[in-house]
C-alpha cells in the first residue's frame, strides 16, 4: 500500500515538474525588461496541463550588481506530491 502511494506521489511530481520546464522555457525567451521589474515581474496564472490544472507564482530574485537578475516560477497543483512538495524552475536572464 505504501509503496504504490509512493509510486502515485512520485509520477504526480514528476508531471508537475514537467509543467514546470514547460512555463519555464516560455518565461525564459521573455524579455529582460519585462521580468526584472516589468509586467511579468510578481505574476501568477494557470494552465491546463496533461489534464491537471497547474497554477504558478513567477517572480525576480537576487538582482546583481551588473543587472543579471534570478528569475523563479513555483508550481501549485492539487494533486498530492510527497510531503506536498511542488517543484520550482529557476534561471538567470543576463541584462
Amino acid at each position: 500500500m505504501f509503496k504504490k502511494l509512493l509510486v502515485r506521489y512520485s509520477k504526480n511530481y514528476q508531471l508537475l515538474q514537467e509543467a514546470a520546464e514547460t512555463i519555464g522555457k516560455e518565461y525564459e525567451q521573455k524579455a529582460y525588461e519585462e521580468l526584472s521589474g516589468g509586467s511579468l515581474d510578481e505574476s501568477d496564472g494557470e494552465f491546463e496541463f496533461k489534464g491537471v490544472k497547474v497554477s504558478y507564482s513567477a517572480y525576480s530574485f537576487n538582482v546583481k550588481r551588473y543587472g543579471d537578475v534570478g528569475f523563479c516560477i513555483d508550481i501549485r497543483a492539487k494533486i498530492p506530491t510527497f510531503l506536498s512538495i511542488k517543484p520550482s524552475y529557476q534561471f538567470y536572464k543576463r541584462k
